[in-house]
């Protein structure tokens, strides 16, 4: 049985944010749509097997890939944590 996924109020203004930025640089709203429904695809492959992603940067955490951006999560027993979604060419920690 897949586990919960929840995002921080972080990873959800990372989203925001992110898909923003994509529509404004495409200049198509169906951009931003096709980008959310994969983030959300990462969500549900991340509920189902938490520890398909590798193990991150900062102890504790894991990280899949959706196109440039990084999802980074913790793994609890009940559920999965987004913490912060991020492109791949910015900073991170």
């Amino acid at each position: 049985m897949p586990k919960a996924v929840r995002l921080t109020s972080k990873a959800r203004s990372n989203i925001q944010e992110i898909l923003q930025n994509v529509v404004e640089f495409t200049g198509w709203a169906s951009s931003g749509e096709k980008l959310l429904r994969e983030f959300q695809e990462q969500f549900d492959l991340i509920g189902f097997v938490p520890k398909a992603g590798k193990a991150g940067i900062i102890a504790g955490t894991r990280e899949v890939f959706c196109r440039s951006y990084r999802i980074v999560y913790r793994e609890y027993d009940e559920f999965v944590e987004i913490t912060t979604i991020l492109h791949s060419r910015r900073k991170y920690p």
